[in-house]
């Protein structure tokens, strides 16, 4: 079963990282990826704002004892976005 089947997470998490979904969804991005998973994305594609936007987010995460949050969100999107390919190969586009 995939990870994010299992619920790993803590409820609290899971619910902001739907607000952090939804966020992105808002301001243009996609529902499938979190607001830091963007900011990192978009930094590694030479984006200075979203760069400026992951520096400030990975500080706030840092008082929550989180290091690279940014990086490791984005690592998650991609892991989950690969799980969910493999569990419905067939819905493939």
């Amino acid at each position: 079963m995939a990870s994010w089947v299992k619920g790993r997470r803590p409820w609290w998490r899971r619910i902001g990282d739907a607000l952090s979904r939804l966020l992105n969804t808002i301001i243009g991005g996609s529902p499938a990826e979190t607001i830091s998973g963007r900011s990192h994305r978009e930094a590694l594609a030479g984006s200075q704002a979203w760069a400026d936007a992951e520096r400030w987010i990975d500080a706030a995460f840092r008082l929550l004892g989180e290091i690279n949050h940014c990086r490791h969100t984005h690592e998650r999107d991609l892991k989950v976005a690969a799980e969910l390919l493999r569990a419905y190969p067939w819905q493939k586009g």
